[in-house]
């Protein structure tokens, strides 16, 4: 009750992390210009930390509306890939039921600023539409649907095949079978995504498929949970 209650809610994390390959070094070939390449720099370890700040600036019986932000900044020893983050984000949504069925639906606005190495590199819009039933006490299914435009800082003599800006078109769900009061989980899903960019080289249609779990141990409400 006092999780549904607050307001505002904040999340920070810090964290290190270690690379091998953070340069993208190709894979040895008989050619002097790739083996060249393999000589660079490209075992880096770093640092990361985040911060998330969600405000519920409206709260009815039937209808929650939030404002959100979220910064990410990593730092590697090799500072050309250096990533700072600010992303923002406005919502709401809906709980009501289906039948017997609980459900929630809602739609989100959000932007991100995503420079590297301390310069602008990509700017995002994106809006989703989300919906969540709850069949019964062990079944639980999510689905999405996503716009999402996408603005790189690109050099415009860069030929017009290898520019990135695109739009971004995703649709997705996940099952959640639940077990003991959601300690345990195991999750299944499907998206499909389909990348129009400017340039051909960048244009793909994806499918990922979703697997992993939730195990609570029986002390310390200690989670592992893999996806």
């Amino acid at each position: 009750r006092r999780e549904t209650e607050q307001r505002l809610r904040a999340e920070v994390r810090i964290g290190l992390l270690y690379d091998d390959n953070v340069a993208t070094n190709p894979t040895p070939k008989d050619d002097p210009t790739v083996s060249e390449l393999r000589h660079r720099k490209t075992r880096s370890e770093g640092g990361l930390a985040a911060l998330r700040l969600e405000y519920v600036w409206f709260r009815s019986e039937a209808w929650e509306a939030t404002a959100g932000y979220s910064f990410l900044q990593t730092y590697n020893d090799l500072t050309s890939f250096n990533v700072r983050d600010h992303l923002g984000s406005v919502g709401a949504s809906h709980r009501g039921t289906l039948g017997l069925m609980p459900f929630q639906a809602g739609a989100q606005v959000a932007y991100d600023h995503l420079s590297l190495r301390e310069e602008r590199f990509l700017q995002r819009s994106s809006g989703t539409l989300f919906g969540t039933l709850v069949e019964d006490a062990t079944h639980l299914t999510s689905v999405q649907l996503r716009v999402q435009g996408k603005d790189f800082a690109i050099d415009r003599t860069t030929p017009r095949e290898d520019r990135q800006d695109a739009m971004n078109y995703l649709a997705g769900f996940v099952h959640l079978l639940r077990f003991a009061s959601d300690r345990h989980l195991i999750r299944a899903g499907y998206q499909i995504d389909r990348e129009i960019a400017e340039g051909s080289n960048f244009s793909y249609l994806g499918h990922r498929v979703l697997l992993g779990g939730q195990y609570t141990l029986p002390w310390g409400e200690t989670r592992l949970r893999y996806d």
